[in-house]
């Protein structure tokens, strides 16, 4: 599966649905941000950056620019016409480390760079490191990077930076505006390091969202005390709590907080997050005391997602317990594995969960409670993820039926036990899941008839029939059945998004040949995709050698073109509007397939290959050939 590579964090960008929903704008101010998008061109001409990789940063301005064209009906309109320069080549470098933005004489308070929609919009597609230069270019740019920094960024404490805690909550505190709003603390002595500690949530403190607490470490040490006072009571504003690692000490502590205190209300608090530090075969052991798991949930009453990870029922049950004390209803759980017993409690509270996630059930688990949870959901839960059932050897199959599941949108399968035992039949996807939009199975490893793979049960349209609502696919594992690709056209009709990884060249071939009409592909590549440049192209591996060895791309010609390409190739996806391939270091995408492939795709707007050895005058050629939005290629 293809991920993009930040250097701090793993980021999805908001819904582009959301455009509309932080600020509605009025018919007359649509007329006037058509008349300031056209005056965009100067600001970009003139907008300087000091810094070494100005240019890159100025060319992802762009591109953010120009992905605003992408967005819905309301949007296209106002964006209709205009027309994005390329500012490279006009673009004057500073040499200064001082310079400053160059200011045009535009009205700024009609310029298209200056509304905040349009700016926020460009912030959420622009690189993490790019939004923080973006703070230099004004004033409004630098409260609107703020923003978009204190949703994604998050910022490390421990060992290495907290000699300077205090001289950074300084910094901040002069900014006027802190940029930051996520921290994650950890791998240092808390007492001795107090007075920084105490000097940053003075500052930091009432702007903080999420915390993250790993001190479970042998070089590391945190109270109880410590804990409550300096982290929880500090942060009235925070949204999210992740508990990953505490010291064995403080978790065997029977309350958080001093017998008769009445517990504080972290009314903002909306996810919470428990790991349990125990890493044995004992699934009754746990290291968190169950006063401590009830005082953490009873500090946010408005709680909606709780993620508990453990192999501890008893932690499990303790946390079931203090949602139903406090009546607290969620909208999203995850837990790590769960028994029989905890299965049933949790189908009494009857919670409206929109969103459930279970690794695993445990030995004695019925299908008749799996069945009857489901049914309690069935009118509310839109996603849900299982992995599988953890069995003893010889022991039978977990089968359970599907209810009708009226508004389930997502369904995934992810990492098994071994080989595959949760299966699921009989399966009819018209009366059990009329609305599903999304299938993922993650991580199933071997091949058929040695291992039960998940996918069995739901591409097979003999005995399920098809999903007409289905539009995305994904298949994170090693794949060689092609027999099973054979009939995903028949049994998702509608398909228009995959995501494969790690599947074999013969894979890829039934892709191109099966699948016309995708609109979205995400492939990841391994060490066993040999020849890649072939497989995208169609052509023969020895006609492909010859023409690299021997230079002759010049030669080949359209009508030569026809003639050599004897197997399916990429062309054939004539729909494909966005692809996307995360290619190897050992078999990388070469200009051989963006010169003999990739530059026919003409509905391809968005193209992204990493690992690639694609030079600058190939770019520059799928550039003229296809309307591309976006290109991102990286080595």
């Amino acid at each position: 599966m293809y991920r993009f590579k930040m250097t701090d964090e793993e980021f999805s960008g908001m819904d582009l649905e959301d455009f509309s929903e932080e600020d509605e704008l009025q018919e007359e101010s649509m007329i006037s941000l058509k008349r300031q998008l056209i005056a965009s061109e100067e600001i970009i001409r003139n907008l300087r950056l000091s810094n070494a990789s100005q240019e890159q940063t100025i060319h992802n301005l762009v591109s953010a620019i120009e992905k605003l064209r992408s967005l819905h009906l309301e949007e296209r309109r106002v964006l209709e016409g205009i027309k994005i320069p390329n500012v490279l080549s006009s673009f004057r470098i500073s040499d200064s480390s001082n310079s400053k933005v160059v200011q045009p004489a535009i009205d700024y308070s009609q310029h298209p760079l200056l509304n905040h929609i349009i700016v926020s919009n460009i912030m959420q597609r622009l690189p993490l490191n790019d939004v923080i230069k973006c703070r230099l270019v004004c004033q409004s740019w630098w409260g609107k990077a703020n923003e978009e920094l204190r949703k994604r960024k998050l910022i490390g404490i421990n060992y290495r930076n907290i000699e300077n805690l205090s001289k950074f909550a300084k910094l901040l505190e002069t900014s006027g505006d802190i940029p930051f709003a996520k921290f994650r603390f950890g791998l240092f002595v808390v007492n001795t390091h107090r007075v920084a500690v105490e000097d940053f949530f003075s500052v930091c403190g009432p702007v903080i969202t999420h915390i993250a607490l790993c001190f479970a470490n042998q070089f590391c040490e945190i109270s109880l005390e410590e804990l409550r006072d300096l982290f929880l009571l500090r942060v009235p504003n925070l949204e999210k709590l992740d508990v990953e690692r505490l010291p064995l000490k403080l978790t065997k502590e029977l309350s958080l907080f001093p017998p008769g205190t009445k517990v504080p209300q972290l009314r903002k608090l909306k996810h919470l997050k428990i790991w349990d530090n125990m890493a044995s075969d004992n699934r009754m052991d746990s290291t968190y005391s169950v006063g401590l798991i009830h005082d953490l949930i009873s500090m946010a009453p408005n709680l909606s997602k709780l993620s508990v990870y453990t192999e501890c029922q008893h932690l499990v049950a303790a946390a079931l317990k203090s949602l139903e004390e406090k009546r607290i209803e969620l909208r999203e759980l995850r837990l790590e594995s769960i028994s029989e017993e905890n299965l049933l409690y949790l189908t009494r509270l009857r919670f409206p969960l929109k969103m459930l996630r279970i690794e695993y059930f445990d030995t004695l688990t019925a299908p008749e409670s799996v069945k009857s949870l489901l049914t309690t959901l069935s009118f509310t839960l839109e996603e849900l993820h299982f992995s599988d059932y953890r069995v003893m050897n010889h022991a039978e199959n977990l089968v359970v039926a599907f209810p009708r599941m009226a508004r389930l949108r997502v369904l995934k399968f992810r990492r098994p036990w071994n080989d595959r035992r949760l299966l699921f039949y009989p399966l009819s996807f018209k009366e059990q899941l009329p609305c599903l939009k999304k299938i993922s199975f993650q991580h199933e490893q071997g091949s058929p008839p040695y291992c039960i793979h998940s996918y069995n049960d739901f591409v097979n349209p003999e005995t399920t029939g098809p999903a007409e609502t289905v539009e995305e696919l994904e298949i994170t594992h090693e794949l060689d059945s092609v027999i099973m690709f054979r009939k995903l056209p028949e049994s998702f009709p509608k398909l228009k998004i995959l995501k494969s990884t790690d599947s074999s060249n013969e894979i890829i071939r039934a892709i191109w040949e099966f699948l016309p009409n995708l609109q979205e592909l995400y492939l990841t590549l391994s060490i066993s995709n040999r020849n890649i440049d072939s497989v995208i192209t169609g052509i023969p591996v020895e006609v492909y050698r010859q023409i690299c060895k021997e230079n002759l791309y010049s030669r080949v010609d359209g009508n030569v073109l026809e003639i050599i390409r004897t197997d399916p190739s990429i062309c054939n996806l004539k729909k494909l509007s966005k692809l996307v391939i995360e290619g190897h270091q050992i078999n990388r995408v070469t200009d051989f397939a963006c010169s003999f492939a990739l530059i026919f795709l003409k509905a391809l707007t968005s193209l992204t290959i990493t690992d690639a050895d694609i030079t600058e005058d190939c770019r520059d050629l799928m550039k003229i050939h296809l309307n591309l939005v976006h290109l991102e290629i990286l080595p």
